[in-house]
């Protein structure tokens, strides 16, 4: 059912947000000396606002109704579903009262976030805002083919936001864990841009195909894809993670990067390029905290704790 892919969907974002959250929770005791922190953060779906000349609707179909694989076409349509349903209640609502209603919201959040946690996390959640929708919705999408490198922080800064959730201060690991959010959004979109090249072009969104040609983005996701592999080894060399993790990530980074190694040789194959960057970033996440929860179990762990 659509609310059952609604679901798992939100449950693949939580993952995102639940592995900063136990990096930085690392060697931290609660009032009962518990060292797994029992924390959830809810995912929320969000679908982006319309600049200034919305989109052709027309020649974007495809991104919408197009082949998708199977194990996505449910959580894709619910997302859709979700999207529609959205843009009629703001329709309704009205554009003096959605801006009243969002500015409402945003103030709640940050109210919240210095009441119950600390002022950096209120200045990380400030700032993940102000990118995604002054710096990224309104400048960048519209402005520059590479929009999608700088667009990557609001996408970026939620590692952060859930990192100093648990105190006001950000060690080595949550950058590295911030870093690798930052280089993976670039070639996922990026595979995708290359699938829908001509939809893009039609509705005169200049993104980086369409403004430098194929070759030339094929590169750059080669380079963004392959610097990833080395950066979740990081991890395991600072002691945050376990060897068996590096292993797990070498695995999981390969066999993504000879997806898209495959798809820049035959100049197509992008679609499943960009589903098996969505399910490289989740199974990265899962394996954070996986390897986190059991290593946070281990005698060796409790006694001397975290080595950063």
């Amino acid at each position: 059912s659509s609310g059952e892919a609604r679901a798992r969907c939100e449950d693949g974002l939580r993952l995102a947000c639940e592995a900063p959250l136990l990096i930085a929770a690392r060697g931290r005791e609660d009032e009962r000396g518990r060292t797994i922190p029992e924390c959830v953060f809810n995912g929320r779906i969000e679908r982006p606002c319309v600049a200034s000349r919305p989109l052709d609707e027309a020649a974007l179909e495809t991104l919408r109704y197009g082949p998708l694989p199977a194990a996505l076409r449910p959580a894709i349509c619910a997302a859709w579903d979700f999207s529609k349903a959205m843009h009629e209640a703001l329709k309704t609502l009205g554009d003096a009262n959605a801006w009243a209603l969002s500015l409402a919201m945003m103030a709640a959040a940050l109210l919240v976030s210095l009441l119950c946690f600390n002022l950096l996390n209120a200045t990380l959640i400030l700032a993940a805002i102000l990118s995604y929708t002054l710096l990224y919705t309104l400048f960048l999408k519209r402005t520059s083919p590479f929009g999608t490198v700088l667009g990557g922080l609001p996408g970026a800064l939620p590692v952060l936001v859930g990192y100093t959730a648990v105190g006001p201060e950000i060690r080595f690991d949550g950058i590295v864990v911030f870093v690798f959010m930052m280089l993976w959004q670039p070639p996922h979109f990026w595979v995708l841009a290359q699938k829908y090249r001509n939809d893009y072009e039609r509705a005169g969104v200049q993104v980086l195909p369409v403004a430098f040609g194929t070759k030339y983005t094929n590169m750059l996701i080669l380079i963004y894809s392959l610097s990833l592999i080395p950066l979740t080894f990081v991890l395991w060399l600072i002691g945050t993670n376990t060897v068996y993790f590096a292993a797990f990530a070498a695995a999981a980074g390969a066999y993504f990067n000879y997806l898209v190694i495959r798809s820049v040789r035959e100049g197509g194959g992008y679609g499943k390029a960009f589903s098996a960057s969505i399910v490289y970033m989740l199974l990265i996440m899962v394996g954070i905290v996986v390897d986190i929860l059991v290593k946070s179990l281990s005698p060796v762990e409790r006694v001397i704790g975290p080595t950063l």
